[in-house]
């Protein structure tokens, strides 16, 4: 397993032999924050048919039941400076009767936003589209609409970005030679 922890995104990567690869179904990934004494499955969009509660399009389902089929996962709910446990388990067996097959377990400290020596800063983009939907709809933030929609929709998008620019550049002193 490999594992990449920014402040708020962890990337997680994983592999298994070719040979272990028949039957696999996917994999549930369970998530600890050690901070605020929390324990999820982590979700994800896709369930299998025989499976589906039938929710409607762009709901999550919890990967505990509805594996992630992909080997490799981004967790962009992660919170700068905190303590993770991932739980990564295989799973085999048929949609409805899932076994587990093989188990990994990962500790993860994600980065400060801001330090003495740097910060670091990702607003949200194009991978967190479907989270915009969920949160707000879709509606696109818009200067001359809704003022409070607005600010809270770029303060969301942003994710500290725009306000850390304008303080820095607000502190930088202007020479004039």
């Amino acid at each position: 397993m490999n594992a990449i922890a920014g402040s708020y995104v962890v990337v997680l990567g994983f592999d298994m032999d070719k040979e272990d690869c028949d039957g696999l179904l996917g994999f549930s990934i369970h998530r600890v924050d050690h901070m605020e004494n929390e324990a999820t499955y982590m979700k994800g969009m896709k369930a299998f048919v025989e499976t589906d509660p039938g929710f409607p399009a762009g709901s999550l389902y919890s990967t505990n039941d509805h594996p992630w089929q992909s080997f490799q996962w981004a967790d962009y709910s992660a919170k700068p400076g905190y303590d993770y446990t991932y739980t990564i388990t295989a799973l085999k067996g048929t949609p409805k009767k899932l076994t587990k097959f093989a188990v990994t377990e990962i500790d993860i400290t994600t980065e400060a936003v801001s330090n003495e020596n740097h910060s670091v800063y990702f607003n949200r983009g194009t991978a967190a589209s479907q989270e915009y939907v969920r949160r707000f709809g879709d509606r696109k933030p818009d200067l001359e609409g809704d003022p409070a929609f607005t600010k809270i929709a770029f303060e969301w998008l942003s994710r500290g970005l725009y306000e850390a620019l304008v303080e820095f550049i607000g502190s930088c002193e202007v020479y004039i030679f």
